[in-house]
């Protein structure tokens, strides 16, 4: 055995270029044999049996857009307040937008008295969310339905640079990033 690999690498050693283009052609070939007739990728996971997956099926009956968790929106502001007159209406023009698409599930506006209760404004009133709950499942976000979504923020971009700054959902940002995006999330002034 030690004979026929001391003669194989003595072969690869002589023939290196035609050794790495037979490698590189494997590789291309099972690569596109992976594509062609591989396993598909599914997101959906099942777990028969456990409370997991009982607490999942439970949720699917009763409550099927919960299934889907909630994407934030994040609103911060430099200088005052977001309780501020400007900044209210443009969370609140914000909110009222998004709240209008037919893919938005439930939204909860942050200045709010249910926003405030649920801990969605901060002590300082200078950072909030708002949790956007869509009815259709993150696994088919679609480029269009992640940018309606995030259009919908377009009354509070038109409110001018007094106003709060809104860091979008990595979820829907990873769809689509504008030029100006930093980090995972994308960020605007507004």
């Amino acid at each position: 055995m030690g004979g026929f690999l001391f003669r194989l690498g003595g072969l690869t050693a002589r023939h290196r270029i035609i050794v790495i283009v037979v490698w590189v052609g494997l590789a291309a070939l099972a690569l596109g044999l992976v594509k062609a007739y591989g396993a598909k990728t599914d997101n959906g996971l099942t777990l028969p049996g456990t409370d997991s997956q009982a607490a999942f099926d439970i949720l699917a009956q009763r409550f099927p857009p919960q299934q889907n968790g909630t994407n934030p929106f994040v609103f911060a502001v430099d200088e005052g307040k977001l309780t501020d007159p400007a900044n209210r209406a443009a969370i609140a023009a914000t909110y009222k937008a998004i709240k209008r698409s037919r893919e938005v599930y439930s939204v909860v506006n942050p200045l709010t008295k249910d926003g405030r209760t649920v801990g969605l404004l901060s002590e300082d009133e200078r950072i909030a969310f708002m949790p956007v709950l869509l009815s259709v499942d993150s696994g088919f976000i679609t480029d269009r339905l992640a940018q309606a979504t995030l259009d919908a923020t377009a009354p509070a971009t038109k409110a001018g640079s007094r106003s709060p700054s809104v860091v979008r959902s990595a979820r829907c940002s990873r769809r689509r990033t504008p030029a100006r995006a930093s980090s995972s999330a994308t960020s605007r002034r507004w």
